[in-house]
């Protein structure tokens, strides 16, 4: 994402050096940390015997599908969640990073986690 700012910004084709995580890690989903409250309270209100499902991209924006009778219904609720989320979060962000984030493939919602 980095390089894609930079070449937007700048106009020219920049050349990444380094970066913060080694390429040899996995690029998983996953739930950012900030999210774990959020997971907690989730796991809580869903009734035993149900599902929660956690989807999630790489752009770190999170959606919760909590409570459901189907994990079917769980995971759909749970890729909405995240797909409104990520569209509130790139509402408040500059159009730069927003193009960054497309041009990357940051921005589709996958499910990671389903509980019952």
């Amino acid at each position: 994402m980095a390089k894609i700012d930079c070449d937007i910004v700048s106009g020219a084709d920049c050349i990444l050096y380094a970066t913060f995580v080694p390429r040899d890690e996995p690029t998983e989903h996953t739930i950012p940390n900030n999210h774990a409250g959020v997971l907690a309270k989730a796991k809580r209100a869903t009734t035993p015997g149900h599902y929660l499902a956690i989807a999630s991209n790489p752009a770190g924006y999170t959606g919760f599908g909590i409570d459901y009778a189907t994990q079917a219904e769980a995971k759909s609720n749970a890729i909405k969640a995240c797909a409104e989320s990520t569209q509130t979060g790139l509402a408040n962000e500059e159009s730069r990073f927003r193009s960054a984030y497309e041009a990357a493939g940051l921005l589709e919602c996958k499910v990671f986690g389903v509980y019952r």
